[in-house]
């Protein structure tokens, strides 16, 4: 026998799509939002039971993690393009934030650093570009330090992986989304409870080690939840001929709490290169060395919780909040050797720096060291709370919220010390036979790791905090309307974010009155890091910063003040939208349409500096205020061939507005070097045409083959540009850098899929299964005058890869992750543009489930030693970072009952 669902709802991504399905379909079918389910009066023998006894169903997003098949039944049905990732299926590989788990989707790669994935980039788009949304709110940014520099990206490794319900990809947006999504949209989809729920507790209580320093990771999280009612008429519903029309528990809650605590250790090496081959100078000669050594203390945190109150079947109402972000200390210490491309009698002619030949690599005659010493604090966080709910008012559903959304970078002190060599000395290096470990070596017998050799040369602190928040508000009206005899969901709605955006700093620059040993501030043995290569002296001491407010140092004031000034930046946006929609059936043939309109109204304000010719600096302040009206019209259609067998071809239209420190007015002049920096307050936004196809293939068991292609046309692409020109002031040519619209880009690729358990095999390998993506990304702008090349951020090759074994009891999953070279930074030239290097990364996860309650996990991140690499140009032997973490091996027990 089959049981109707009433009014089925899927609120991933704010849509309200109603079915009708039979209940034994349910159990493969999950949504994210509330479920109420019409029983027959014969099955409610007793308050509260609203469902067969033996029927189970599955809600994405509760803490009764759902499967792979409620996932991808959630794709099949939904009327654009969209990709689930369940929480079932995050926890399956050591993917600790939601950055690293959105890597293993289709169409995704991702931009990591501290050893951790932090952005992701969505068909070969900057992060800067994607929309991020928790609970249909868009979040605000945290970290201000987005690849491409726009401060518009949610820095996804502020969210643990295990606080989300599950992650969900939009990349066809519709009418009732957010048009903010160039690249595509990410939904976090909050943990619930399954309605009219029993009471639950889950936790999770585990542990790692680090090798690289021999550090501890500690990790566990804890969720309850129940619904309960207050006695008294409900609990005795009352039963119509086709179900309850009161809830006997109506209320429910949730709460949550994980923590992620780790001392990772990061060995680097930069390098910067002369770039002098138009003088004669080789290609390969540095300008400088880096050699840092980090330790992190890093305490990754996240806490939220949502209340429910369903009184019956058609009205619902919550409130829900979250708060999640790391709080960090970073202690780097760096041995900085420069002058490596100068010396007595210089190096012209260049033979003069060469160690004999060009193989031997180069001889620095004057070159210089310092010691230095960074401690940093820092919290990243980011906040949302949300009061909405949606009602049934005859055939007519509202829905609607109201939220309040925060991104916060908290940085109370950031001190700098550094020790200098007086003396120059000479040195020998070599990056050619080695690029990625110079090895160096001194001609006259310094020790550069010796402490008697440097002296107290000055001390830096720097104190900032970022604080982007929005106040939103909106509601969406769904009612049936029959056009040309079809009947179908009319749909319209309101939405109105305002947006609040500041960045304060205050400088602190201070210079030693008289000579300071090194040797007070350093302390054990020597070390010795980089898989061995260099031998960077003892541990340096922040004891330093005991120096400030004594006879020792004096402060720059009037220049620290001027410093100071420039990072200030008071920004407000806000945005007015409004949309229709229409969805309808035409047989097997699903078609939906509609217009959004969004209007923005944007202040920005900053500071102009300007220095003189005779080296007098000033500040002034910069305002400018910008609107614009934007339309967004969608078209898409999906075909059934049979309820497997699914084709979609599909129009859709997105918007990325310009990022805060491109279109600032502020204006940096320097009118003794020529040079001049500044945003560009005429910049218009970017929009986009997106055009997809797909066919989509269902299996059971959550399997899956899926092949899509995409072609994505922008119009104003945003793109730095350094360029020489006049500028009031300076005399003769001025190096201008700034950013300025290219009239047109494009973005196109291919998209596979495939995702089966072998259950068809005999004996064990019916446990066996894989897991696999393939996506390849072409990109093309005019990124300086007259030349042609990707966008940043576009990985031509993007490829995830996993083969499991899972019988019910044990579960073992290798996975691989590979991410092609990639435009990170545009330069004056070709030769001075920066590259991402390719990443090839491999990972381990296993469970063994001891009790129906009761799990021991245990994983292996960076199985493979990954770097993260940066090229100055496209070859891979011009690194100009590359740093090693090693591996990180976690386990632990997870519990529910």
């Amino acid at each position: 026998m089959q049981y109707k669902l009433r009014h089925r709802r899927y609120l991933l991504g704010g849509a309200a799509i109603v079915l009708n399905i039979s209940l034994a379909q349910a159990a493969d079918i999950g949504v994210a939002g509330r479920e109420r389910v019409a029983v027959p009066a014969k099955h409610a023998k007793r308050p509260g039971a609203h469902r067969p006894k033996g029927e189970q169903l599955t809600v994405l997003g509760t803490v009764r993690s759902a499967s792979a098949s409620a996932a991808r039944a959630v794709q099949r049905d939904a009327p654009n393009m969209v990709v689930v990732r369940t929480q079932a299926e995050i926890r399956k590989l050591p993917d600790i934030n939601v950055a690293e788990a959105l890597q293993r989707v289709p169409g995704v790669s991702l931009e990591t650093d501290t050893g951790e994935g932090r952005f992701v980039n969505i068909r070969g788009l900057d992060s800067d570009l994607n929309g991020v949304t928790f609970g249909g709110v868009r979040l605000m940014p945290s970290n201000q330090s987005s690849p491409f520099g726009g401060s518009r990206a949610v820095a996804l490794d502020a969210i643990p992986s295990a606080f989300v319900g599950a992650l969900e990809v939009t990349k066809t947006t519709r009418p009732d989304q957010d048009a903010e999504a160039l690249g595509g949209t990410i939904e976090v989809v909050p943990r619930r409870t399954a309605p009219n729920g029993r009471p639950f507790v889950e936790f999770d209580a585990g542990g790692g080690y680090e090798p690289l320093r021999g550090t501890p990771v500690v990790d566990g999280g804890i969720a309850l939840g129940a619904s309960f009612g207050l006695g008294g008429a409900h609990d005795h519903p009352a039963f119509g001929a086709d179900g309850w029309t009161e809830n006997p528990r109506p209320f429910s809650f949730i709460m949550m709490a994980n923590f992620h605590n780790d001392q990772r250790g990061v060995d680097d090496a930069e390098e910067s290169y002369s770039d002098q081959q138009a003088s004669g100078l080789p290609d390969k000669l540095l300008s400088s060395l880096e050699l840092r050594r980090y330790q992190y203390w890093r305490r990754r945190y996240s806490r939220g919780g949502e209340f429910d109150f369903d009184p019956d079947r058609d009205d619902h109402y919550f409130v829900r909040f979250s708060e999640a972000g790391y709080h960090e200390r970073v202690a780097r210490h760096r041995l900085l050797l420069s002058s490596l491309d100068s010396g007595a009698g210089g190096c012209d002619p260049y033979m003069n720096c060469l160690a004999g030949s060009p193989a031997l690599g180069f001889i620095a005659p004057q070159a210089t060291a310092t010691q230095t010493l960074r401690e940093e604090e820092e919290t990243i966080q980011n906040d949302v709370v949300t009061l909405g709910g949606n009602n049934r008012l005859g055939q007519v559903k509202l829905d609607y919220h109201a939220a309040w959304s925060r991104g916060e970078d908290n940085r109370p002190y950031d001190y700098n010390s550094s020790f200098t060599d007086p003396s120059p000395f000479a040195l020998q290096y070599n990056n050619i036979a080695r690029p990625n470990t110079p090895a160096i070596a001194t001609l006259d017998g310094t020790n550069l790791a010796n402490p008697a050799l440097y002296q107290f040369s000055g001390l830096t602190n720097n104190s900032q905090k970022n604080v982007d928040t929005e106040w939103s508000g909106g509601f969406n009206a769904a009612m049936p309307v029959a056009i040309l005899h079809h009947r179908g969901t009319f749909k319209l709605g309101a939405l109105v974010r305002l947006r609040k955006r500041s960045t304060t700093q205050v400088v602190y620059d201070y210079s030693p009155t008289g000579t300071i040993p090194y040797d007070n501030y350093v302390y054990g043995p020597d070390q010795i890091y980089y898989h061995g290569n260099y031998n960077i002296g003892p541990a340096l001491s922040g004891s330093t910063n005991n120096l400030i407010g004594g006879s020792a140092l004096v402060r720059d004031t009037a220049g620290d003040l001027l410093a100071s000034g420039q990072g200030d930046q008071q920004d407000t946006e806000n945005v007015y939208a409004g949309y229709v929609q229409y969805e309808t059936n035409f047989g097997r043939l699903h078609m939906l349409t509609g217009m959004r309109f969004e209007d923005t109204q944007g202040t920005y304000n900053g500071s102009m500096l300007a220095t003189d010719s005779g080296g007098n600096q000033s500040l002034s302040p910069a305002r400018f205020k910008q609107s614009y009206f934007n339309y967004f019209p969608s078209l898409q259609f999906r075909y059934a061939f049979t309820p497997q067998l699914i084709g979609r071809l599909t129009y859709s239209t997105a918007i990325a507005r310009p990022g805060f420190n491109q279109i600032s007015p502020a204006i940096q002049v320097n009118y003794g070097t020529g040079s001049v920096t500044s945003g560009n307050p005429a910049l218009k936004p970017t929009t986009g045409d997106d055009f997809d196809a797909s066919l989509e293939y269902y299996m059971h068991n959550g399997g899956a083959v899926t092949l899509a292609a995409f072609d994505k046309q922008f119009h104003n692409y945003i793109l730095p540009r350094q360029i020489q020109g006049t500028y009031p002031g300076i005399a003769g040519i001025a190096q201008i850098q700034s950013f300025s619209n290219v009239a047109s880009a494009q973005a196109y690729g291919v998209e596979a899929d495939y995702n089966q358990k072998f259950v068809f095999l005999p004996g064990m390998l019916r446990h066996v299964g894989f897991e696999g993506n393939y996506t390849w990304v072409n990109s093309i702008a005019q990124i300086r005058p007259g030349e042609d090349a990707s966008l940043p951020s576009t990985s031509n090759n993007n490829f995830n890869a996993a083969l499991y074994y899972e019988d019910g009891r044990l579960s073992v999953r290798v996975a691989s992750n590979l991410t092609s070279r990639n435009l990170f930074a545009i330069g004056g030239s070709s030769s001075t543009d920066i590259y991402s290097a390719a990443r090839f990364r491999l990972d381990l996860g296993a469970t063994y489930a001891i009790t129906r309650n009761l799990t021991f996990y245990a994983d292996v991140k960076n199985l493979t030693n990954t770097p993260l690499k940066f090229t100055e140009g496209s070859s891979d032997s011009r690194p100009i970072q590359r740093e090693v973490y090693y591996e990180t091996v976690l386990s632990g027990i997870r519990a529910n009952f």
